[in-house]
């Protein structure tokens, strides 16, 4: 058996299914819809609020001391 004609009893099956379980399919969509609605407005949220924060407008002149941990003045 190919993988073309065990794809379309795949299909078949779940235009089956679908039909029998409407509710089931709508709450699993709804689902999906919702999880990756929050994700995305986590993604937007911490990207505007704590990353934009980190902006420097002149990031080049900025200088990095890698010893001023290992200071104890």
């Amino acid at each position: 058996m190919g993988f073309l004609e065990t794809l379309g009893q795949d299909l078949r099956y779940a235009a089956r299914q679908v039909r029998h379980n409407p509710g089931f399919v709508s709450l699993a969509a709804l689902t999906l819809a919702l999880a990756i609605g929050s994700v995305t407005v986590m993604y937007s949220v911490i990207r505007n609020v704590l990353l934009a924060a980190c902006y420097a407008p002149a990031a080049r002149a900025l200088r990095v001391d890698p010893m001023a941990a290992l200071r104890l003045d």
